[in-house]
């Protein structure tokens, strides 16, 4: 118990079988600091008398035989020993008054101190009241626990006031710890509960589980969407007829228009799933013719016979945006060399256009509809400033020099070989790229820009052959920079 008692209710009354018939004994310990303090405490012992408590004071007996035995009995045999405090009994208490003075409170001090000291501190038998404003500095020590505050009442009159036990004041807080009447009943205790108890072994083996499961459901809705777009492919390619296609190659190559055979050979191929060996052969041969050239061209140039006359590069700095998109940021890092900065730009700006920040992945329909112009933006941008050793239409020349794998088999695995995302054997994982020039060709950006399993590419051949029919059908061509000799 702490502090002043003064905040109980005055409605909680204590059912009648919960009060105690045992009579209550309390001694009260003063000082005769004036008659009119004598005169306070004569009235609180006859208020707590007439309220069913025997109080015991030094006015009501003659002189004993022995006051010293008297103070002692009364002490030892009270249930309560109620302590007036004020500076004079403090100074008694404490052993400061005059020789000679004050004999009664010294006295009976010291068997309280002896009292309070056999118990160890623990102190249930005295307790402070104060008449006028509470001052804790003259509590005597030992027993500063729970104090009364009866300053509010009219002591003088306190035995006639009938409403003192009804009012809420320090009377009433001091008669409830007298009779042991607490202010609020507690609840009949309950039953113990049962708690979840949770497993962390099983827990994260379940978590691992659920992880595996939806691991195995994307890679099956994956397969599930090439299929579809393989049989879909394969129903338009009826209609577009894949012999004209062939026939428009042969006539583009006789024409010498490299470019326009190669766009025509890549949608044979993407016709036919990747299993027509007549454009498979074609473009290797392409591929070889345009080596050819491109030495022959400086073999002559060295011999002093003037080279035919390069052709002004249409990539620049063309920040063009179907949808409005800034491509600002993502060309300054790729003029500074900041890769990784770029490979993040890449993927958020990827990401935002096709309204997939949430998934964090493309998926092929996202692909298929990713706007022409900003995908030649970003792959220009990717080719211009690493003069060609980097981008998504590079990436898709490597992968059809690979044999356009749309499983993981032997090429699929040439083609990681290739482009750095397989070494030694084992597919590499988002963290270990190399963000430096010296990166193999295609090497970046790395696929899983666009949010493949586990961020590992081992699993990406049917994004790279959603993204070079994409670059097919956006007629994004592979820039060819210029050769170091």
């Amino acid at each position: 118990m702490k502090g002043n008692y003064n905040r109980f209710s005055p409605t909680q009354v204590l059912p009648e079988k919960h009060v105690s018939e045992e009579v209550i004994k309390v001694f009260i310990s003063y000082s005769w600091d004036s008659e009119d303090h004598k005169d306070k405490v004569y009235h609180l012992a006859q208020a707590l008398r007439d309220d069913g408590i025997d109080c015991i004071i030094d006015q009501f007996v003659q002189s004993p035989d022995n006051w010293d035995r008297w103070m002692l009995d009364q002490i030892d045999e009270s249930d309560f020993v109620l302590i007036i405090c004020t500076e004079r009994y403090y100074q008694r208490y404490r052993g400061k008054e005059e020789v000679n003075k004050g004999l009664g409170v010294t006295w009976e001090s010291t068997l309280i101190m002896g009292r309070v000291h056999d118990a160890q501190g623990r102190n249930t038998k005295f307790y402070p009241i104060f008449f006028d404003t509470p001052n804790r500095g003259i509590i005597p020590d030992g027993i500063r626990t729970a104090f009364y505050n009866l300053s509010g009442h009219i002591l003088l009159n306190l035995d006639n006031d009938e409403n003192r036990l009804i009012e809420n004041s320090g009377y009433k807080d001091l008669y409830r710890l007298l009779t042991k009447q607490p202010a609020v009943i507690p609840k009949k205790l309950g039953s113990l509960k049962k708690l979840e108890t949770v497993d962390r072994e099983i827990e994260e083996r379940t978590k691992r589980e659920r992880l595996q499961r939806e691991q195995q459901r994307q890679a099956e809705q994956l397969k599930r969407e090439e299929v579809e777009a393989t049989n879909l492919m394969s129903q338009h390619a009826s209609l577009a007829n894949i012999t004209t296609l062939k026939n428009d190659a042969y006539r583009a190559e006789r024409k010498q228009d490299w470019d326009l055979a190669q766009r025509l050979w890549v949608q044979v191929l993407a016709a036919t799933s990747g299993s027509d060996m007549e454009a498979i052969e074609a473009l290797q041969s392409l591929g070889i013719q345009q080596l050819t050239r491109t030495a022959s061209s400086q073999r002559s140039s060295r011999a002093g016979v003037p080279p035919a006359p390069k052709q002004p590069s249409s990539l620049g700095d063309d920040l063009s945006s179907e949808v409005g998109v800034s491509y600002t940021a993502l060309r300054d890092v790729l003029r500074e060399g900041q890769w990784w900065e770029a490979n993040i730009r890449t993927k958020k700006i990827m990401l935002k256009i096709a309204k997939r920040e949430e998934e964090r992945w493309l998926n092929d329909s996202s692909i298929e509809n990713f706007p022409c112009i900003d995908l030649r933006t970003i792959d220009n941008l990717w080719m211009n400033y690493s003069q060609g050793k980097f981008g998504f239409s590079i990436q898709k020349r490597i992968w059809q020099e690979c044999g356009s794998p749309r499983d993981s088999n032997e090429n699929w695995n040439k083609f990681g070989d290739c482009v750095g995302w397989r070494t030694e054997g084992e597919w590499i994982f988002e963290g270990d790229e190399t963000f430096a020039i010296s990166a193999p060709k295609g090497h970046l950006p790395f696929c899983t820009v666009w949010g493949l399993y586990n961020s590992s590419p081992e699993l990406g051949y049917g994004v790279i052959f959603s993204i070079s029919l994409r670059l097919v059908v956006c007629d994004v061509n592979t820039f060819q920079p210029e050769p170091p000799w």
